[in-house]
């Protein structure tokens, strides 16, 4: 079971990371159709529930260790910039900003995920 919830979990992570990207690089300027604004809401809620599966899966008997933590702050800052970068009301400048840190935080979490530091 743990092996199908971190494979469905890994791939739902590639597929709104890459989904994010081509967004923001297609419709940069111009207005996005209403499937591609409602498509990443279904993609980010099922890759959410499978992470949250998973931390019920692995942790459910233990305390969740402090790189997992600081991976879901990381996450809420995805939300944060990412939603920050496709504002279409935003001037350039601002999207780009958010654009960029919003790929920071997803670097940080992939970090954290493949190399699980001890924190604290």
């Amino acid at each position: 079971m743990y092996l199908a919830l971190k494979h469905s979990h890994t791939l739902f992570a590639v597929v709104s990371i890459l989904f994010f990207n081509i967004r923001f690089w297609a419709y940069f300027s111009k207005a996005r159709p209403k499937l591609i604004k409602i498509a990443p809401h279904i993609i980010d809620t099922g890759f959410f529930v499978l992470g949250i599966a998973l931390i019920f899966n692995r942790y459910y008997h233990h305390a969740m260790p402090a790189w997992l933590i600081v991976k879901l702050i990381l996450l809420v800052g995805y939300i944060f910039f990412g939603i920050w970068a496709m504002r279409q009301n935003n001037p350039p400048k601002k999207r780009y900003v958010g654009y960029f840190l919003a790929n920071g935080t997803v670097i940080a979490m992939l970090y954290l995920a493949f190399v699980k530091p001890i924190i604290f």
